[in-house]
């Protein structure tokens, strides 16, 4: 599964792109930066490459938190993070336990009927 994770506002992806791939949480991913397609300009893209629902659930807990204590520095509280699977993105809103079974489910709702990459 392919997971794209966009971030956009005063943090950069590249700090999130170490982040990812310090954490063992997300150890099970395949983290590379990105590429920005036309609608990307101005937003940092990391991509990541797991192989199921698990892992997708460590991954964002490993975004969650770097969101979390990014947001609490000084000039970094209008960050906005995505993560998109097939086409459904997901904004990220909070860093508790429900916000990462919310993104889960968002983004594996429908994983059946998707082909995957």
């Amino acid at each position: 599964m392919r997971v794209l994770i966009r971030v956009e506002g005063a943090a950069t992806g590249r700090t999130l792109l170490n982040w990812l791939l310090a954490d063992p949480v997300s150890g099970e991913a395949e983290i590379t930066p990105a590429a920005g397609g036309p609608g990307e300009m101005g937003a940092e893209l990391v991509q990541a490459v797991i192989a199921n629902e698990i892992a997708l659930t460590s991954l964002a807990f490993s975004v969650l938190t770097w969101w979390d204590a990014r947001r609490r520095k000084p000039g970094e509280t209008d960050a906005e993070v995505w993560l998109e699977v097939g086409g459904t993105a997901v904004r990220v809103k909070g860093s508790d336990h429900e916000e990462v079974a919310r993104i889960v489910r968002a983004l594996t709702e429908d994983a059946g009927s998707r082909p995957q990459p």
